[in-house]
């Protein structure tokens, strides 16, 4: 499986499904599996400080009633800083989203500026005429599984028989959570901001193999679980 970009061999991504449900009460393990086809991801790159983001948020926002969240595409929402010197810091940024930027920008032969979405890593601008991500068709490359119980995550990954998973795999773990801002200074000044999706905590573990399959953990730092009310997992 290959994206329409290129990338060395190296970086390539083996799978681009994600998986995403919403979580339990907390103390009650949560088995998750994902579905036999790929999952769209869709990346909004987004600032508070920013005022051409405002719609792209509003958009992104919508996309919580439609009816394929979750089963035809997974949103993700990245708060990045380099708009933060403009009077207003965002308290969901962090550098960490900025070099992601970068990076998918550069892969995907686009460049860096907010607001910005990738659909499986290609730079995608259809959603500016208000369309909803379209649903992936083509077989997953691999199953995700994955167990939740307490702040653990427990990841694996089982390929297809005809899919080899490489010492490149990486495993993403996003929480996510929605939230409000009342907007003081810069450019959004008087504004109150709603945002959804927006990642609050990003984990990335290379697997270790065992029988057969991938498997990785990661741990929520949050102080409660209900705080991030879902998990996307790709």
């Amino acid at each position: 499986m290959r994206f329409q970009f290129k990338l060395p061999a190296a970086r390539m991504l083996v799978a681009s499904l994600a998986l995403l449900a919403s979580l339990g009460a907390q103390g009650a393990a949560l088995e998750l599996s994902s579905g036999d086809a790929r999952t769209p991801l869709v990346e909004l790159y987004t600032s508070e400080g920013c005022s051409s983001c405002a719609p792209a948020d509003r958009w992104v926002g919508r996309l919580v009633d439609d009816e394929g969240l979750w089963t035809d595409f997974v949103p993700v929402a990245f708060y990045v800083t380099y708009w933060n010197y403009l009077g207003w810091r965002d308290a969901y940024s962090d550098p960490a989203f900025d070099l992601r930027q970068r990076r998918t920008a550069r892969r995907a032969g686009s460049g860096v500026y907010t607001p910005g979405v990738f659909r499986n890593g290609d730079e995608w601008r259809t959603w500016r005429r208000g369309a909803g991500p379209a649903a992936g068709d083509a077989p997953a490359p691999c199953r995700i599984e994955a167990t939740i119980e307490g702040k653990d995550v427990h990841v694996s990954f089982t390929a297809r028989p005809d899919v080899q998973l490489g010492p490149t795999l990486i495993a993403h773990v996003a929480w996510l959570s929605g939230a409000s801002t009342d907007v003081r200074r810069g450019e959004n000044r008087g504004r109150l901001l709603r945002h959804e999706f927006t990642v609050r905590q990003l984990d990335q573990v290379r697997p270790s193999e065992r029988d057969g399959r991938h498997v990785a953990r990661v741990m929520l730092d949050a102080p409660q679980l209900q705080d991030f009310p879902a998990v996307a997992i790709w």
